[in-house]
């Protein structure tokens, strides 16, 4: 009889993403974890695929991990996470002629921000606001929702919000840390605040999975870093060095932000 392959699931969030799911599939076969992917168009459907059975192991955006993690109360396993996503905070920034020095002196200005369920440009930075004491209703945002369901996953809400803030239509903007960083010297552009930091995306799966399957997988998760030019293929598509062990405190930040914002 034919030994069952561990079923992945995804979002299609980038043309890439077919590469990445492509190369881990070949990695885990080598490995001798044989396994299958399953392609989903929004973390929602995706973490209703976890929950229902249907994929064994979902990539699973930090809000969607909390989500899963709400709906079993406490009961699945977040297995690993990106090296990269580890302990990221979100910044908020403006132009350095807008006046604006502290988070305080956001009250009642034109905020660009993601979509509803974005992590770091959106519930992360707004219950900054909240928790520093600004009037979130007083405050208008400009929100750029260019993916629904898929929580800024392929970056294009970064370079809208960018485009936002330097051309004035807001007065300050929200980004992951990572990101900013990742941009290098902006001319123009200073950073007001940054918020707590929460870990990002994780490989999820629920305490159900046979644990062959598990022990497979993490095995082969394991064997990237040091492995061959497919292994090395995996992580340059992942955009990470490694995989780490998912930190059960990791997402407290963000888990207060939604339960503050109401954002479940």
């Amino acid at each position: 009889m034919r030994e069952r392959p561990l079923v992945l699931g995804g979002v299609a969030a980038v043309p890439r993403s077919v590469l990445f799911w492509d190369a881990l599939r070949a990695h885990l076969a080598a490995a001798g974890q044989p396994s299958e992917f399953v392609l989903h168009s929004t973390y929602d459907r995706l973490g209703d695929a976890l929950l229902a059975g249907q994929v064994d192991v979902a990539w699973c955006s930090p809000v969607a991990h909390l989500r899963v993690l709400r709906s079993t109360h406490q009961a699945h396993a977040g297995l690993l996470t990106r090296d990269v996503d580890r302990g990221v905070p979100s910044v908020w920034f403006t132009r350095d002629d807008q006046g604006v020095r502290v988070a305080t002196d956001l009250a009642g200005k034109t905020l660009a921000v993601g979509g509803r369920d974005h992590p770091y440009n959106r519930l992360l930075p707004l219950h900054h606001l909240k928790l520093a004491g600004v009037d979130l209703p007083g405050v208008r945002l400009l929100a750029f929702d260019t993916e629904p369901g898929r929580h800024g996953e392929s970056g294009r809400q970064d370079l809208t919000i960018l485009d936002a803030v330097r051309d004035g239509r807001a007065h300050a903007g929200a980004l992951s840390e990572r990101t900013w960083n990742e941009l290098g010297p902006t001319e123009g552009l200073v950073r007001v605040a940054v918020t707590a930091a929460t870990d990002g995306w994780v490989f999820d799966a629920l305490p159900t999975l046979p644990s062959a399957l598990r022990l497979g997988f993490e095995r082969a998760m394991a064997a990237l870093v040091g492995g061959d030019e497919g292994a090395r293929q995996v992580l340059d598509l992942a955009g990470c060095g490694s995989f780490l062990r998912v930190r059960p405190e990791g997402h407290l930040a963000l888990r207060a932000a939604m339960d503050g914002l109401a954002a479940w």
